[in-house]
C-alpha cells in the first residue's frame, strides 16, 4: 500500500475530505463538487493502490494520516447481475468495508457519508417509498446494500443517501441510442433517472448539515424506462424506435423491483424547498449540452 505523506500537524482548521470511489460515475462528479466547495488540497481521492476497502489496517493507517473531517464512500460493488455470482466481493465492498469505515469515523469524530440504492425495496408498494418503509431486497446486490445500511447506521452520526438510476459522463445510458434504429426498454420498471452532476447539488448541503440517517435523493416525478427513452428520442430528434419489453422476458440473473420509486419529501423539508424538479430538465441538459 502506498504511504500517504504525513500532513502538517499545525493545520488544525482545515476541513479535509477523503472520497472513496473517486474515479467512478458518481465519485468523479463528487470530486469536482468537493474541490469547488473546499480546496483541491483538502480533498483526498485515493486510488486502489493507496486504499483498499478489504484492507482495514492499511485503510485505517491512511485515514489516520489524513485525519479527515468527512469520509465519503462512493465506492461499491454495483454490478447487480454479477453480484449473484461474485458474492464474497459484493459483500466485502457493500457490507464489510462500509462497516469498518463507519466504525472508524465514529471513533475519529469524522462524518461518514454512504450511498445506497432504491433496490433495497421489493417494488410491491403502490406509492413512492419513504425512508421509514421497511426494505425487502429481491437480489443479492440489494441484500448487501441493505446490510451495509444496517451496519453503518449502528453508529449515531452517518448519513445514508439512497439514489436511483444514476447516469453521468462515465456511464452514459442514453447517447448510444443515436446509432440505433430500434431499442427495447422495460415498460414495467418505474423510477427516475438521476444525473450525478445534479445529484451533487443535493449531496453537499446534506453532507455539511447537522443531520444523520437516511435520505432519498431523487426528483419529484418518475416514469418507466420505456417512457424515459421515448423522452430522450423526442428531445434529441434521433431516429430510434423504442419498443417496450417486460422485465421477466429478459431473464436477467438478478430479479429487479418493478416499482422502486422513492419519496423525496424528507430531503425537500431539509433543504427548505417545495420541489426538486422533474428528471426531464437535467436529462435534457445532459443530452443537449
Amino acid at each position: 500500500m502506498t504511504q500517504t505523506p504525513p500532513l502538517n500537524p499545525t493545520e488544525k482548521n482545515v476541513n479535509r475530505v477523503v472520497l472513496l470511489g473517486a474515479t467512478g460515475m458518481l465519485g468523479s462528479d463528487l470530486a469536482v463538487a468537493l474541490k469547488e466547495h473546499f480546496s483541491p488540497q483538502c480533498v483526498f481521492t485515493p486510488s486502489h493502490a493507496d486504499f483498499e476497502l478489504g484492507d482495514e489496517a492499511g485503510g485505517t493507517e491512511y485515514l489516520q494520516r489524513i485525519a479527515p473531517k468527512y469520509i465519503v464512500n462512493a465506492a461499491a460493488f454495483a454490478n447487480v447481475d454479477k453480484a449473484e455470482i461474485e458474492r464474497d466481493a459484493a459483500f466485502m465492498a457493500n457490507v464489510s468495508g462500509p462497516e469498518w469505515l463507519a466504525r472508524y469515523s465514529d471513533g475519529a469524530g469524522a462524518k461518514f457519508i454512504h450511498f445506497s440504492t432504491d433496490q433495497v425495496f421489493d417494488g410491491k408498494k403502490a406509492a413512492p417509498y419513504g425512508e421509514a418503509d421497511f426494505p425487502n431486497p429481491l437480489n443479492y446486490y440489494a441484500e448487501t446494500k441493505y446490510l451495509g445500511e444496517q451496519t453503518v447506521l449502528k453508529y449515531p452520526t452517518p448519513v445514508v443517501m439512497r439514489v436511483q438510476w444514476l447516469y453521468g459522463r462515465t456511464r452514459d445510458r442514453f447517447t448510444p441510442l443515436k446509432n440505433k434504429t430500434e431499442f427495447s426498454a422495460f415498460g414495467d420498471q418505474f423510477g427516475a433517472p438521476t444525473w450525478t452532476e445534479a445529484l451533487c447539488r443535493w449531496v453537499m448541503p446534506v453532507m455539511l448539515g447537522e443531520t444523520q440517517g437516511i435520505f432519498h435523493m431523487v426528483h419529484d416525478d418518475y416514469a418507466s424506462w420505456a417512457d424515459i427513452f421515448r423522452f430522450v428520442v423526442e428531445t434529441t430528434g434521433w431516429k430510434v424506435k423504442v419498443n417496450e419489453t417486460k422485465t421477466a422476458d429478459a431473464k436477467l440473473p438478478a430479479q429487479r423491483p418493478n416499482f422502486s420509486v422513492l419519496s423525496n419529501a424528507k430531503l425537500k423539508r431539509f433543504l427548505g424547498v417545495e420541489s426538486l424538479g422533474s428528471y426531464k430538465a437535467p436529462l435534457k441538459k445532459f443530452l443537449l449540452g
